[in-house]
C-alpha cells in the first residue's frame, strides 16, 4: 500500500494551521519506515498569550488508491476551524488552552469535568461525521484522524525534567490494515 500523511495542528492562539501531504512510503506486511533524523510534522511557537498554552496536532494517514486525501485535508482544516470557533462562541470563558486539552490525550494538563466532555464529544461527533461522509466521496482509503495535544503550564515546564516527551504511539486500523505511526513533542528554547 502507498500511504500518505497529513493533518491539522491548532496553536495555543486558536491559529489553525494545515499539514500538508507528504508520502510516508509503499509498504508491504510487517515493514517499518524510519526518519532518521526524526520528521518534523510541525513548529509551535511558545511566544505570545499567556500560560497555560495548548497545542493539538490532528493526524490522518490514507492508502492512496487514486486521489482524494489532499481534499479530506482541506475538509478537516476547515471543520476543525468551525468547531474550535462554535465551541468558543458557546463557551465563551473557556480558553484556547482548555479546548485544546480537552480534545486529546494530553502530555499535560486536561480539563475535566463538564466542559471537557462537551468539548470532547464534539470533536468526535464533527470528526466522525466527516470522515464518514468524505470516505464514501473519495477514492482513497482515508483513516479517522488521531488528535494529540500538550499542554504546557508555565514558561519553564518540561517532559519531567526532559525537554523531549516521551515516545507515544497513534495505531490506525482499516480498510484491512493496521499502521502505527510514533511521535513526540519537543520543547526548543
Amino acid at each position: 500500500d502507498n500511504i500518505s500523511m497529513g493533518g491539522v495542528a491548532v496553536d495555543h492562539m486558536e491559529d489553525i494551521t494545515k499539514i500538508k501531504e507528504f508520502n510516508v512510503g509503499t509498504f508491504d506486511d510487517g515493514q517499518v519506515r524510519e526518519y532518521s533524523p526524526s520528521k518534523l510534522l510541525k513548529r509551535f511557537s511558545l511566544s505570545g498569550g499567556d500560560y497555560p498554552k495548548t497545542y493539538a496536532v490532528f493526524l490522518s494517514i490514507a492508502e492512496k488508491d487514486a486521489t482524494g486525501f489532499s481534499e479530506f485535508l482541506d475538509e478537516l482544516y476547515n471543520a476543525i476551524k468551525a468547531a474550535v470557533i462554535l465551541i468558543l462562541m458557546a463557551l465563551g470563558a473557556v480558553t484556547g488552552a482548555a479546548i485544546g486539552a480537552a480534545i486529546g490525550g494530553t502530555v499535560g494538563t486536561a480539563v475535566g469535568g463538564p466542559i471537557g466532555t462537551i468539548i470532547g464529544v464534539a470533536a468526535g461527533l464533527i470528526l466522525g461525521g466527516l470522515v464518514g461522509w468524505l470516505v464514501g466521496l473519495l477514492r482513497d482509503d482515508i483513516f479517522e484522524p488521531q488528535i494529540t495535544t500538550v499542554t504546557l503550564p508555565s514558561a519553564s515546564s518540561d517532559f519531567n525534567g526532559s525537554l523531549r516527551s516521551p515516545t507515544m504511539k497513534f495505531v490506525y486500523r482499516n480498510f484491512g490494515g493496521k499502521y502505527s505511526v510514533s511521535y513526540f513533542w519537543q520543547i526548543v528554547r
